[in-house]
């Protein structure tokens, strides 16, 4: 799809960063052979000429990564893993304790379960797709996904927000 077809192109978009990499103007790039690489050189571990000459060497942990891709990917993983487990069980315990048990079914409990049922649709459809989102660094999930996950989020946070409000008064 394109801008004319009415795409908006904001959601796919990943904001580009720059190099604060030293760039040797007068270096012949094309003419490049497998002696002039320099490994420590950021920018030539990606070079087609170098990738054999700086391949990794075999200190990988676990599916052939190193211990800093390792930690950039479990890490975020575990703590994504960990929000939707514990917000899926607290909040599910919540609603069913609520709806269960007839003397739990007070004003306060009912405005619980009501914030308990905001916070499982914000769990179960917002946190998934930020995991891939943060994961990929792209946006491949398509515009209806693109629109429907950033409004399920304001969405859960205004009934937060109501719900907050509701029970104070």
């Amino acid at each position: 799809m394109s801008i004319e077809d009415g795409d908006d192109p904001t959601c796919y978009m990943v904001q580009e960063t720059t190099f604060d990499y030293e760039y040797d103007a007068t270096f012949d790039w094309e003419n490049m052979t497998a002696k002039d690489c320099n490994c420590t050189h950021p920018l030539h571990k990606f070079l087609e000429v170098c990738i054999s000459k700086c391949s990794v060497n075999d200190d990988t942990v676990f599916f052939k990564m190193t211990d800093e891709e390792l930690f950039e990917i479990a890490l975020p993983g575990f703590l994504y893993l960990t929000v939707f487990l514990v917000g899926t069980i607290g909040n599910s315990m919540v609603i069913f304790v609520v709806n269960r048990f007839k003397r739990m079914r007070n004003v306060t409990n009912v405005f619980l379960a009501s914030l308990s049922t905001a916070d499982l649709c914000l769990i179960w459809f917002c946190v998934p797709i930020m995991f891939m989102k943060y994961m990929s660094h792209t946006w491949s999930m398509g515009r209806f996904a693109c629109y429907s996950v950033h409004y399920i989020q304001q969405f859960t946070c205004f009934c937060s927000v109501l719900t907050h409000d509701d029970d104070q008064f």
